[in-house]
């Protein structure tokens, strides 16, 4: 797993997978999973000004992706919760 964070605009993206992204499912405007072709996620991108990112919406409707995330520090602002 890799978290990587944009210092201006406080975006974070965390690779989850090593697959090729397939496509990219838009879960709210602030929130994008990338998806390999079986459906598998690959990525997460919070494209999120600090203090913004609503997990809620997310573990709906990829829980797996709550297992995989717990546990993990990402950068501020960005924290697990919901």
């Amino acid at each position: 797993m890799l978290v990587e964070q944009d210092p201006e605009t406080g975006a974070s993206y965390i690779t989850l997978g090593e697959g090729t992204v397939s496509r990219t499912v838009e879960v709210s405007e602030l929130v994008m999973v990338d998806l390999d072709a079986a459906g598998g996620v690959v990525g997460i991108e919070f494209a999120a000004p600090p203090g913004s990112s609503d997990f809620t919406a997310l573990f709906e409707r990829f829980p797996a992706v709550r297992d995989v995330l717990d546990g993990v520090e990402l950068p501020l602002p960005h924290r697990i919760a919901g």
